[in-house]
């Protein structure tokens, strides 16, 4: 898809996979969905009932406007008159082949629902905030602030990260020196979790 047309979806509320879209609210609420407890499979089956509702809405807005057309069928709707009837065909049910209606699967719903939360950067904070250990450890790596630049420079010299005894990363900081005195209020707020 050119990016000119994904630009104007992902104005409209679209997040971009591969080959499809979903909305940002549908993501959203997925989301939310999942932190009050229900499963994933839960909420595919809620969705589908939404679609089916959604279809049965739509259809009976379709039948109340089609027979306004047939009721008063004088003046300008004399003429259109066979051409109203033919329309008048009634929608086709739900689970019917012509329907033809994509019902985006459980494994594709797990994949862009987590897609959107790790790149979240307050759940992926959250997550570390999950996080404890008995022996926490912190060092200073220099590996990925080589790669870090801005405007041309370099805003940061290292960055500090603090280790449990599974070497799961409690906390990070991009820093711009070697010292301690920068990270002092930080390093304080990590004690407070616990």
């Amino acid at each position: 898809m050119p990016d000119y047309v994904k630009g104007v979806f992902e104005k409209l509320g679209f997040d971009f996979s591969h080959r499809s879209a979903l909305s940002k609210f549908l993501i959203n609420d997925m989301r939310y969905k999942l932190l009050q407890g229900l499963s994933m499979s839960g909420y595919r089956m809620s969705y589908i009932q939404h679609l089916k509702n959604y279809h049965h809405w739509t259809s009976v807005q379709w039948r109340a406007y089609m027979d306004s057309k047939l009721a008063c069928a004088d003046g300008e709707n004399m003429f259109l008159l066979p051409q109203i009837k033919a329309m008048r065909k009634d929608f086709v049910n739900f689970l019917s082949p012509e329907y033809d209606q994509n019902i985006p699967s459980v494994s594709y719903l797990i994949a862009r629902v987590v897609g959107n939360m790790e790149s979240n950067s307050e759940y992926k904070r959250k997550r570390m905030q999950m996080m404890d250990g008995l022996h926490l450890s912190g060092d200073h790596s220099f590996k990925l602030t080589k790669c870090v630049f801005a405007g041309g420079s370099k805003p940061f010299t290292a960055m500090y990260c603090i280790l449990n005894e599974f070497g799961q990363v409690i906390a990070w900081w991009f820093t711009t020196g070697t010292g301690m005195k920068e990270l002092e209020d930080s390093v304080k707020q990590i004690t407070e979790r616990y």
